[in-house]
């Protein structure tokens, strides 16, 4: 009696679990396991991921919020290197060990432990020695593990005597710290284990404890699991021969289901309770730590790194202030305060060491980004070169003394030498003290579906439509009621099962990554606070995420890579190298030039960064800018937000005198006159909190973030205090304070800070400079950005030919790797950008030519690159003429160049054993007329597929004189909205199909010079052989049209390839009826009142055969009713209303 008292007051703890970490096998995630186990009664519970601690960090602070205590651990992977250790270490089969930090100290060794399994252990998995494990023991707690234990695997293998052995080691090395672990699932080697273990514990007097091998919440979730496992292994769901998950009891088994499992060994259930009482509470470490920065060396004649900062920032403030200097300092001293109070200058030393190197290594660096750009002291540490006080940047914005998180300065560098700053920082404070920063990739709708879809052995065409038409962000269950995925599924019962399977899976963790700029370091080595892993490159990376990693005091650094910055000093280099001046880094002189603004107001910003796409040159060609200001404001209506809400047009219209630029209210008049009356920045709401509700810039910066994390308690707080400040400062009504509050409101959806805006407009500035002052070498370095990326290379070139720019084809001996500019001041194409041949084989061709002297003729090409060059490569270069210049022909050098290849080989075998005179043997090629062409494409063909573009050729020649001669226009003639039938060279034609399950073809038709989408819808394309869709030279009947992006393109309605020839009159689909519709364009007008307004104005529309379409910008909907024709009429007038408002 007394013994079931005692059972029944006591608490088990689950000491073996696995959550969505254990990746594509745990199920769950931490927040769902703790709250479940919360509700089941646990006091303590581990978390015990496959190899690593990817969790730990969230496990533990979800625990606290819960009340619950976490105990931290780790299933191992775990080798005999004592058995075994005369074999090779990677012939040896690793078995699993439970291991349970009970202490900081603990934590830090299974910490390393872990950290060592990945970098030195790794074998198919992460795996540690027992040698290993006896060096790091302390703190450590060890159970013997599940069905694969280091102790069971020998029990099962009949070696009793091994596992005996092991037994005492683990007992002599661990004493108390050591348990015996059972499991029951049913499964008979189970059953074998524990009775062999629970007589080693009374035996040798170690205590047993029960566990669960817990991979999800609840009996039956194995079915979930086994979804993941199909993922992993990429195998049919059902593929018998897969491995699956077989056992639906791997769940968080409650304490009374326990005490059933283990009937009779109730005292295994109970030790779990002892565990987790030997295990302290060091949770604190995962949770507003201190920061850690790493220690930078301050020279002698400085006390301290307090001081350091002053000299140097006051150093700096005299070479940038030369004039009027007293306002800077006194903003440089209110900044200093903050950073010494907060303690963060070794932070602003270190970043200035590693910006230093990069400048001082001729390593471009940008003028800077977010909201960095704001704060003094980095300006006059030469870490940005934006002024702050010039263009009004506010230092709060970036840091203040309420701020909770670290500083944050992330710096852009050209994506060329960024590699070379990451090693300068691993080498400069010790490549155990640096990490790159894991990411996890979760199974979002989309994706989720995708692979449930695709793992049920559902063609790619039918679940391609149910993908298509879920949105990016949108679950499964909000997609699940749109009318258009209903539709699809309920005619397709696979595609509906794989969606409510999908649904199960749905923001699950699908696998890792490596942060794309995030940088760690410390002071101390790593691994003894984070443990660390492999990234797919070998590179080191955390186990952590970024925010754990802050949470834990780690200081991150942003090293990011931008091309631009790599074109832009590639550029300048050559026009320096060329004789010219060029400084594009010192905007004094050029800041204001007419040359740049003209380009830029043209439009002409292929190229330019942050202002290449179609929203951008339309504002450019509205705005007209002349500063750096009007490119910023530019920079931030270019968004999503203020072009769909109205607020870019509204801008507009003001900056063009069509309205008049009055504020929200009279007393915003001077915060928002820089944007006429439109808030465009963040750094605005800020100053409107100071001026209206006396907020001062501490108190502004947290309505900033709470209006960006939209929490509604937050919010609640913020209005209530903008309000009550606002009647203190007296300058609006309590209404007014309100109606403002809601616009506030309203804008921090789509709100930008002014400083990333400047510090971008900058880069934008200085491309579009070089552009209008150098074009030749400025499009040379562009097109070499895009090396090894053919059809982009192909793209581009096409649209410089068509703007009458100069670009000669390759030629072996004047080609540079990349894109270079002749005397002539003409491009001249790099042998990089060739299909088949690559940045490194150009490189070397170069390379040899330099060596070398210029190749006489193809033999001595081949005879001296043929190790450098296979025949594909150089059956490439021949058909992009970079062997022009020695007069052969592009065909026939199609068919012979393997033949050459052989010869030169065979040649080269008799090296020295020439002839008397020493006269050099000629390989033999065989004559035009010797050799079979019929299967060779044309010259414009074989261009064509080697540069993605047609540079000497054009696929027109004078064998179309006839088709042109009946009326068929060239692409150079085509007029937008004209109907036509146009002469071109089709490519990369491909058939898709809608969100509604309709076909349509997309490719591209071009000429030299001429390039155009083309698209052939499902009636027209339901007339046209599939095969007339293939490359080559075409005709194309159909209209052009130019689209919201300002691309024109082809909507195709007939099309007749080359040589089956041209007849007009086969084209009888002018004779069927068209279907009406009307496009209800509804591009800056996503409001939730307007959609409303919508839906009552469409009730009262009469049913008919017009299709309505609403175009919201990114997507276009058709709706399913039809209406008759006055709904064109009225749907008109109801959009004028909407847009006079």
């Amino acid at each position: 009696m007394i013994d079931m008292i005692l059972l029944s007051a006591m608490s088990f703890s689950h000491l073996h679990l696995h959550t969505e970490y254990s990746v594509l096998d745990g199920v769950c995630s931490p927040k769902e396991i703790l709250t479940y186990a919360k509700e089941c009664g646990q006091k303590s519970i581990a978390i015990t991921d496959h190899g690593v601690m990817y969790g730990v960090p969230s496990f533990v602070r979800e625990a606290r919020d819960l009340g619950l205590k976490p105990l931290v651990g780790c299933e191992a992977y775990i080798y005999d290197d004592f058995e075994f250790h005369d074999r090779g270490r990677d012939t040896m089969k690793s078995n699993h060990i439970t291991l349970l930090a009970m202490n900081k100290k603990g934590y830090s060794n299974l910490s390393k432990l872990i950290t060592k399994a990945h970098l030195e252990g790794f074998y198919r998995n992460p795996r540690i020695n027992l040698s290993w494990l006896a060096e790091r023991n302390e703190g450590i707690i060890v159970l013997s593990g599940c069905i694969q234990g280091i102790l069971s695997r020998a029990i099962i293998d009949g070696n009793l005597t091994h596992a005996e052995n092991r037994v005492d080691w683990f007992k002599e090395i661990f004493g108390d710290r050591f348990f015996l672990e059972i499991m029951n699932h049913g499964i008979e080697e189970e059953d074998v284990i524990s009775k062999q273990l629970i007589e080693y514990g009374k035996k040798k007097k170690i205590k047993v404890v029960a566990t669960n091998d817990v991979h999800f919440l609840k009996k039956g979730d194995h079915v979930v699991q086994d979804l993941l496992l199909a993922i992993r292994s990429n195998q049919l769901i059902d593929d018998p021969t897969r491995f699956k998950a077989k056992w639906s009891n791997l769940h968080l088994a409650t304490e009374a289901e326990m005490l059933k499992l283990f009937e009779g060994n109730e005292e295994c259930v109970e030790n779990t309770a002892l565990v987790s009482d030997m295990i302290d509470d060091f949770s604190d470490i995962f949770s507003n730590a201190k920061p850690i920065f790493p220690v930078v060396q301050v020279p002698k004649s400085h006390n301290n790194s307090n001081d350091y900062l002053r000299y140097l920032a006051e150093e700096g403030l005299k070479e940038r202030y030369k004039g009027n200097i007293e306002e800077a300092r006194l903003r440089l001293e209110k900044e200093m305060d903050v950073i010494e109070e907060l303690g963060y200058p070794d932070y602003f030393l270190a970043v200035r060491d590693y910006v230093k190197y990069a400048k001082d290594n001729d390593i471009p660096v940008g003028p800077g980004r977010g909201s960095g750009a704001g704060c003094l002291v980095a300006y006059c540490l030469d870490i940005t070169t934006i002024d702050p006080l010039k263009y009004g940047l506010i230092f709060e914005r970036f840091l203040n003394k309420g701020r909770k998180s670290l500083p944050d300065i992330d710096m852009d560098f050209c994506t060329m030498g960024r590699d070379d700053v990451i090693k300068y920082i691993r080498e400069k404070n010790g490549a155990k003290k640096v990490s790159q920063i894991i990411t996890f990739n979760r199974l979002k709708g989309k994706l989720a579906f995708r692979d449930i879809a695709r793992l049920s052995g559902i063609p790619e065409p039918r679940f391609s439509l149910v993908a298509k038409a879920l949105s990016d962000g949108e679950s499964l269950q909000e997609a699940s009621e749109n009318n258009i995925i209903k539709d699809i599924v309920n005619r397709d019962p696979d595609c509906e099962d794989a969606l409510q399977k999908a649904t199960l899976i749905e923001n699950t963790i699908r696998n890792k990554g490596v942060h794309a700029a995030g940088l760690v370091i410390s002071n101390e080595n790593l691994s003894g606070l984070v443990p660390l892993a492999k990234g797919k490159n070998g590179e080191v990376v955390s186990q952590y995420e970024m925010g754990d990693l802050e949470s834990m005091g780690l200081v991150k650094m942003d090293i990011l890579g931008i091309r631009n910055l790599t074109f832009l000093n590639e550029a300048q280099k050559k026009i320096q190298a060329n004789g010219h001046e060029c400084n594009i880094y010192d905007l004094n002189d050029k800041e204001h030039d007419k040359k740049t603004y003209r380009l830029l107001a043209k439009g002409h910003t292929d190229g330019v960064f942050q202002f290449e796409s179609s929203t951008a040159v339309s504002l450019l060609k509205k705005i007209k800018p002349k500063s750096i200001e009007d490119l910023a404001v530019i920079n931030a209506l270019n968004r999503p937000g203020p072009l769909n809400s109205g607020l870019a047009d509204s801008y507009v219209k003001r900056k063009l005198g069509k309205e008049k630029p009055t504020p929200p209210h009279p007393a915003l008049k001077e915060v928002l006159k820089e944007t006429l009356g439109v808030m465009v920045y963040q750094e605005q709401v800020m100053r409107i909190a100071q001026e209206l509700s006396g907020y001062s810039l501490i108190e502004a910066d947290d309505l900033r973030k709470a209006m960006g994390k939209k929490i509604e308690s937050l919010m609640k707080t913020q209005k209530k205090r903008f309000i009550d400040g606002a009647k203190k400062v007296g300058k609006i009504s309590k209404p007014e304070a309100s109606k403002i509050f809601a616009q506030i409101e309203e804008f921090a959806q789509y709100g930008f800070p002014k400083s990333h805006s400047v510090a971008y407009s900058v880069i934008g500035f200085q491309c579009a400079f070089l552009k209008a002052h150098f074009p030749s070498f400025f499009h040379a370095a562009w097109l070499s950005s895009y090396a090894g990326n053919a059809d982009k290379v192909g793209d581009c070139v096409s649209r410089l030919i068509s703007w009458g720019k100069d670009v000669l084809p390759p030629d072996i001996n004047t080609s540079e790797d990349l894109f270079s500019v002749n005397k002539e001041n003409q491009i001249v194409y790099g042998l990089a950008s060739i299909r088949n041949v690559g940045e490194a084989a150009a490189s070397d061709i170069v390379s040899e030519r330099k060596k070398g002297g210029d190749f006489l003729d193809l033999q001595d090409f081949v005879t001296r690159c043929q190790k450098i060059v296979n025949t594909r490569a150089c059956e490439t270069l021949a058909a992009a003429g970079a062997f022009d210049l020695f007069g052969l022909d592009r065909r026939h050098l199609q068919v012979v160049i393997k033949n050459i290849y052989k010869e030169v080989e065979r040649l080269s075998r008799y090296k020295g054993q020439g002839s008397l005179f020493g006269e050099k043997t000629l390989v033999s090629i065989p004559a035009i007329a010797d050799v079979d062409m019929s299967e060779v494409p044309s010259v414009s063909k074989l261009e064509f597929n080697a540069l993605e573009s047609f540079v000497t050729t054009s696929p027109i020649s004078e064998k179309h004189d006839v088709l042109l001669g009946m009326g068929i226009k060239k692409l150079s003639n085509l007029k937008t909205g004209s109907k036509v039938d146009a002469i071109g060279y089709l490519s990369s034609c491909k058939i898709r199909k809608t969100y509604a399950g309709k076909r349509f073809a997309e490719g591209v038709i071009q000429d030299k010079g001429f390039r155009f989408p083309v698209f052939f819808y499902e009636r027209f394309l339901d007339q046209i052989d599939s095969s007339h869709l293939a490359d080559g030279t075409v005709v194309i009947r159909g209209r052009t049209r130019k689209g919201k992006d300002g691309q024109v393109n082809f909507y195709g309605e007939y099309i007749w390839p080359e040589g089956s020839g041209y007849h007009p009159q086969e084209n009888l689909i002018d004779n069927q009826p068209l279907r009406e519709s009307v496009v209800l364009d509804m591009h800056g007008l996503l409001k939730k009142e307007n959609l409303s307004s919508l839906q009552d104005v469409l009730k009262t529309l009469k049913p008919g055969n017009v299709e309505v379409y609403i175009d919201f910008g990114d997507k276009k909907f058709r709706l399913k009713d039809k209406y008759d024709r006055s709904c064109k009429k009225i749907l008109s007038n109801w959009k004028e209303k909407l847009e006079k408002k």
